[in-house]
């Protein structure tokens, strides 16, 4: 197995940045992959593929009044203005062969700055998963006029964790089949607020050093910039990575994995057996929790916890550091060999 670090849901050209910084700012942060996606519009294609040790992949971010939609393995722009209904801009990604994902689900944004973009249809289906951490609306959630001007400098005070109502609705979801989480940094750059030096929050050379999606592949990259592409978007769909804040700490190394007498796999994969031993090793030692369906069922301090489960579900994992949330993991999904479910809470 090999791990890489990928920053997501990065605009690169909205309020006059420049898809050259994108790639500096990457390479400065120590990411490996990169996927761009800007409003409406499929930008950054003349940049796909490798940089020097950045693989940049561009994205399209469908952008209706509500119902915001991160499209990938998309070949055009796909103009999402208006109250569109969801469910057409989700099945005309998956007819062109595309997937994607819910983006900022329950932001409401910001007074008169930040419309809000929430989505409401949560009768839609096919979407593969969705943003359980939306890095930039974390920030502007939390801020007002009182504090606004501090947690501009000092941004890394203000954002603490997902948006509970976001991570109550994916273990929801998830506890009814396969919904992917996904971390995003949602970064702007530097545009619409470069001439106020206190907004260097918005940067893109900041934000990619903050909120990583740990991809776990089975193999090193090839250097094949279609190939390698297609190995991330399988990557994502199976759900193989976990989200890590790495303002706390590099979670490099963190895995979560099951067995059973018959089958084995990681975060993302889908167990049949009617026991498995889940284990979760760290890179150093931090608060764990394991969940199934939502609902804790082991805590733990240490570098590692073991347990052994009977019963179908979701489980997933969170690790803290310090007392605030570090890594988010997908779930594995563990299905009784009888009615392959794994549903039920």
């Amino acid at each position: 197995m090999r791990e890489y670090k990928m920053v997501y849901h990065i605009h690169p050209v909205e309020g006059g940045g420049q898809l050259p910084w994108v790639v500096e700012a990457a390479h400065g942060a120590g990411a490996d992959v990169v996927i761009l996606s800007e409003h409406n519009v499929l930008a950054g294609t003349e940049i796909s593929g490798w940089q020097g040790k950045v693989l940049v992949i561009a994205g399209v971010e469908v952008s209706p009044s509500y119902h915001h939609y991160v499209a990938l393995n998309a070949d055009r722009s796909i103009d999402g203005k208006g109250n569109k209904n969801p469910q057409e801009f989700i099945d005309e990604v998956n007819r062109r062969g595309g997937f994607g994902f819910i983006a900022h689900p329950f932001f409401k944004g910001k007074y008169f700055i930040l419309a809000s973009h929430r989505w409401k249809n949560w009768q839609a289906r096919g979407f593969t998963g969705m943003e359980i951490w939306n890095y930039e609306c974390d920030w502007w959630r939390k801020i007002n006029f009182i504090n606004i001007w501090h947690y501009c400098r000092h941004p890394e005070t203000m954002v603490a964790e997902p948006d509970s109502k976001t991570i109550k609705k994916w273990d929801e979801l998830a506890a009814g089949g396969r919904v992917i989480g996904i971390g995003a940094l949602d970064s702007q750059g530097v545009g619409r607020f470069q001439k106020l030096g206190f907004f260097q929050f918005h940067y893109h050379h900041r934000l990619m050093k903050t909120l990583r999606n740990h991809l776990i592949l089975p193999q090193e990259f090839s250097g094949d910039s279609a190939k390698d592409t297609q190995t991330v978007f399988t990557c994502l769909k199976r759900g193989n990575f976990f989200i890590a804040n790495n303002e706390l700490g590099d979670a490099t190394g963190f895995s979560f994995t099951a067995h059973s007498t018959s089958d084995a796999g990681i975060m993302g994969d889908d167990l049949s057996a009617d026991a498995a031993e889940l284990r979760v090793d760290a890179p150093v030692g931090c608060f764990f929790r394991i969940i199934r369906n939502g609902r804790i069922i082991v805590e733990k301090t240490g570098k590692s916890i073991e347990v052994g489960v009977r019963i179908p579900g979701a489980y997933r994992v969170e690790a803290r550091l310090d007392g605030r949330p570090w890594v988010y993991t997908n779930p594995i999904w563990l299905k009784n060999t009888c009615s392959g479910s794994s549903a039920g809470r």
